[in-house]
């Protein structure tokens, strides 16, 4: 033990090599403490170990002086330890000369200089008082549970299912106390119009209890209406003859007046098991068992009553009989008369309101269209004429230009070229997006990341922007290859488009992560983000966020209405001069498109 601590990597050595001081405070604590090495050997206790000494204990293997099953699990820690390296604490039970104990057992590895595990300090905490309060506390309320589950059984259960509700609950308080049989046994009395005796057996144990003979001593126990108290009857301490199957007795007893007793047979009706907290809720289970029949009895007289009248009734009125059938028949041909009229009119309702819907719906598309169309043949006017001027004015500047000049005007025209298809790329995707119907590809975002860069290799701010990428994708995806690939290009090309030149290093960040049902996309930039103003309104069509936009103001309009094509959504935020970042989420259609083949191949079957 000494070269344990002395060997421990720590500043305290004063203390830690000090054997005695860690000797005396060990010797004081409440838990057990034990010390061994890697192999098992006891190198200290602070107390007995099973019976043996704390100085015959030192030196002994622990796991050849412990329990199995002890052992066992102890082996399976010091294990898992070795591999970790870290304090860990959990709880078991063993046998002990023929009881169950539980312990809690914390185990800390003694590391040396080197960080090698030298051995194990494990404490250990009896809390078996613990467990076993704790098990009697949960006995205790699923008895009471029992006592509401039966109680809520019977609350407005019918009179004539209150026989079946009473075999049921039996069966459920066998199975619950381990019985092997449940009884309901009644005092027969001459003018009773209930069933006196009901009985269900436990089919989850083994039975081995003799049933007729249990039938005659049953009946001796509910003769005896002077014993009120619920009882345990054990074989060989009464006169019955159990045979090895003791039975659980509660007197039904209801307002002074003995009715029977419930009673519980089979070999786990044992004296330790039998208490104030099991014979309680089973006297209030019988009460509820009372209740219930005197119920059912108000009920049965009641019937009996109800038939005597009906029969007298139906003598006197025999002749009124047919009349009111007639009345009855044309009272029903009037109510169905009346809910084709009402189902007609509902119908006529419903088709109104949905017309008037359709209306509303193709009028504010038709608004919608109409303001899009202005401002498309505005827009579209506007921005393939400024190109087109900007070339006719370079043309004739060539022609009156030196020669030296004439490079520069043909850059300054592709420019303008490169401009003007641009747009008319922007005009050709809205159409084709309005018009085709959704694919379903399956997706490969390295390969739509990595071309939607080579297309972007043009721009001419490209080059000081870098790219990261990270993928979190576990799952094939399937969606639609050309929007998506056109949805990330238009977003890349906007990060590198309005990156930033004070930031220093600008860079594009794009994440995608996909599950079985949708995927999800994250574009973010340190550009020049997009001010508060015009965040709103940078979906809009032909909308540009500044005086430095140089685009057709169609992109981002165009991503927005190829996302809702696809059937997801898109958002963004930014911040004016730290950067934008959008974020979509889009439907995975692999399940679908499974599903499509399987129904395929079923049909081809």
């Amino acid at each position: 033990m000494k070269n344990f601590f002395q060997n421990s990597n720590t500043d305290n050595t004063t203390y830690l090599q000090d054997w005695n001081f860690w000797k005396a405070l060990l010797s004081i604590a409440s838990e057990h403490v034990l010390v061994i090495d890697k192999e098992g050997s006891i190198i200290f206790t602070n107390k007995r170990i099973f019976d043996i000494s704390k100085l015959a204990a030192v030196g002994q293997n622990f796991f050849a002086i412990a329990p199995s099953t002890y052992t066992l699990i102890l082996k399976e820690k010091l294990s898992e330890i070795e591999k970790s390296g870290e304090l860990t604490s959990f709880e078991t039970f063993f046998n002990n000369k023929g009881s169950q104990v539980y312990h809690k057992i914390t185990i800390k590895p003694l590391l040396g200089l080197e960080q090698e595990i030298l051995g194990f300090a494990i404490t250990s905490t009896d809390i078996t008082t613990f467990k076993t309060a704790q098990k009697r506390y949960e006995h205790k309320m699923n008895l009471e549970k029992l006592f509401f589950n039966i109680s809520s059984k019977f609350i407005n259960l019918p009179a004539n299912e209150i026989d079946n509700g009473i075999e049921e609950s039996l069966e459920l308080i066998a199975r619950f106390t381990n019985s092997e049989h449940a009884y309901i046994k009644l005092q027969e009395t001459s003018d009773s119009i209930i069933d006196y005796q009901w009985h269900s057996v436990n089919q989850t144990t083994e039975n081995s209890c003799d049933v007729d003979n249990l039938r005659r001593i049953i009946s001796t126990i509910i003769s005896e209406t002077s014993n009120t108290l619920p009882r345990l009857i054990l074989p060989g301490n009464s006169e019955e003859s159990l045979k090895d199957c003791p039975a659980f007795v509660c007197p039904m007893i209801f307002e002074k007046r003995y009715y029977g007793a419930l009673i519980l047979i089979g070999k786990t009706n044992s004296q330790s098991n039998w208490s104030e907290d099991f014979s309680k809720p089973m006297v209030f289970i019988s009460n509820v068992f009372i209740n219930t029949l005197e119920r059912k009895k108000r009920a049965l007289l009641e019937k009996e009553r109800k038939q005597e009248l009906e029969r007298i009734i139906e003598t006197r009125t025999a002749e009124i009989e047919l009349q009111k059938e007639t009345l009855i028949k044309q009272a029903q041909e009037l109510k169905e008369a009346e809910e084709k009229i009402s189902a007609a009119y509902q119908e006529l309702k419903e088709a109104n309101f949905l017309l008037e819907e359709k209306v509303k719906e193709r009028t504010s598309s038709l608004e919608k269209t109409n303001q899009e169309l202005d401002r498309f043949v505005y827009s579209v006017s506007h921005d393939i004429k400024a190109p087109l001027a900007s070339v006719l004015g370079l043309v004739n500047l060539i022609r009156l230009s030196p020669e030296n000049d004439v490079e520069h005007h043909l850059q300054l025209m592709e420019r303008s070229i490169f401009k003007l298809n641009g747009f008319v790329q922007d005009i050709l995707e809205y159409s084709r997006n309005s018009r085709l119907k959704i694919k379903k590809d399956p997706i490969n975002f390295k390969q739509q990341i990595e071309s939607a860069r080579e297309d972007l290799k043009h721009m001419h701010t490209a080059d000081g922007v870098d790219l990261f990428t990270s993928y979190a994708i576990t799952t094939p995806v399937v969606s639609d290859e050309n929007r998506l690939q056109s949805v990330l290009k238009n977003l890349m090309s906007n990060a590198i488009k309005y990156h930033n030149p004070s930031a220093g290093h600008s860079w594009v960040k794009v994440e995608i992560s996909a599950d079985t049902k949708e995927f999800h996309v994250k574009i973010e930039d340190n550009g020049i983000g997009i001010s508060k103003e015009s965040l709103p309104k940078v979906f809009d069509m032909f909308y540009r966020a500044s005086e430095k936009s140089t685009g057709s103001g169609l992109g981002l309009y165009i991503v927005k209405e190829t996302v809702q094509k696809m059937g997801g959504t898109i958002r963004v935020k930014s911040v004016e001069n730290k950067g934008t970042t959008f974020h979509l989420t889009l439907p995975n259609l692999a399940s679908s498109l499974q599903s499509k083949n399987s129904r395929s191949k079923a049909q081809i079957k």
